[in-house]
């Protein structure tokens, strides 16, 4: 009873065998890439059921099935990507050396613009132009010369406030400063 038992349980149970699948990725240069993306695909599905990055030395190595049939991927960084298909996987199985090629693509005109006015949570920082420097005095004079919105500066009665007639606070490097530090800062840096 006990043989016929474990004779049946034996003929439903399939058999799946194990393999690897090893290969080298290395770029134009025949120069190895640590850490390139390789991606195992089953050849009926488009889902990732495995993947590992390679080594310092470029290689990799993926535990595969015998018999199946799979795709391998491989991507890095600043190249191609390249895929392989692999059918009919034996126990041992070696795709051999993977060349990447330097991906280039050709971009339009750049333009870069950068603002002088940085906004945080609390406060704006607004940093001055070299005219702006330039053509001022002392920090009263640069404050002037900045023209910000809803702050009056008066450099004769030496007063910074809002043009509601409310104080400002005056920072020099985020430190809290008096109107005798800000008109002397500007010397120093101007």
């Amino acid at each position: 009873m006990k043989k016929e038992i474990l004779t049946l349980f034996m003929s439903g149970s399939s058999v799946i065998l194990a393999a690897q699948t090893t290969g080298t990725v290395v770029d134009e240069n025949k120069q190895p890439l640590p850490a390139a993306t390789v991606s195992l695909f089953r050849e009926s599905e488009n889902k990732m059921i495995s993947g590992v990055v390679t080594d310092m030395n470029g290689g990799f190595e993926l535990n595969t099935h015998e018999g199946e049939n799979y795709r391998i991927r491989i991507s890095f960084v600043g190249y191609s990507t390249q895929e392989i298909k692999c059918q009919n996987i034996s126990k041992h199985l070696s795709v051999g050396t993977i060349v990447l090629e330097p991906e280039s693509k050709q971009l339009n005109d750049v333009t870069v613009t950068a603002n002088n006015v940085i906004q945080k949570a609390d406060r704006q920082i607004i940093i001055p132009n070299l005219l702006q420097q330039k053509t001022s005095s002392n920090g009263l004079s640069l404050l002037q010369h900045l023209q910000l919105s809803r702050i009056s500066v008066n450099t004769l009665d030496s007063k910074v406030t809002t043009t509601m007639g409310d104080a400002v606070e005056l920072r020099i490097n985020g430190v809290k400063a008096e109107i005798q530090e800000v008109k002397l800062s500007c010397q120093q840096m101007c």
